[in-house]
């Protein structure tokens, strides 16, 4: 079995006011590849949670409010090598009113560090 190795952080962020073409960007930054990259959104308010696999989907669901602090957005890419199939990175995000939990995790050190990098840049 060759070894593999996975490169992993869970950093806090300060919080931020998104508006709803910030969202559009940062979905653009978390999912890259359609093709690959598999995107979950969630917002919860009122004890509901709604789901979606884009913010277009999210924010055309009548029933959200027009503001919340509890959103999170994971991203899992799968891919299929000779040498690998399974999820090689991925992005996940909590958002709340006083902080942001990401947590980042890949096979590829450079796909780490650039995401890492435009997610701060992106807070």
């Amino acid at each position: 079995m060759s070894e593999k190795i996975e490169y992993r952080e869970l950093f806090d962020l300060n919080s931020a006011l998104l508006s709803k073409n910030d969202l559009f960007l940062l979905e653009k930054i978390v999912l890259e590849d359609p093709k690959t990259d598999r995107i979950d959104i969630q917002i919860s308010f009122d004890s509901t949670t709604i789901s979606a696999e884009s913010f277009k989907e999210l924010l055309s669901n009548p029933d959200i409010p027009t503001s919340t602090d509890k959103l999170s957005i994971g991203m899992q890419r799968w891919i299929e090598t000779e040498d690998y199939r399974g999820i090689s990175s991925g992005v996940s995000l909590s958002l709340h009113h006083n902080h942001i939990n990401c947590q980042i995790h890949s096979l590829d050190q450079t796909w780490f560090l650039g995401k890492k990098s435009q997610i701060e840049k992106f807070f």
